[in-house]
């Protein structure tokens, strides 16, 4: 869980600079940021599936808003 609240306070500043950086057209710059999030490593225990299946939909989501392939 401490995993996935890292990842979520990392990518809302990530969102809210995100515009700005678009502006300038500096997508490699976005992209480097998007890489280096925090990462949710897969759950080895059945309780922590939903944790990790709800982090997997924000990250395929915040990749898609920031037009990153």
């Amino acid at each position: 869980m401490i995993m996935y609240a890292d990842f979520q306070v990392e990518a809302n500043k990530l969102v809210a600079l995100a515009p700005e950086l678009m502006s300038l057209g500096d997508t490699d710059a976005i992209r480097k940021a998007f890489e280096a999030l925090p990462k949710v490593h897969p759950p080895m225990e059945y309780l922590w599936v939903n944790a990790y299946s709800r982090y997997m939909i924000d990250y395929e989501a915040l990749k898609k808003e920031l037009n990153i392939d």
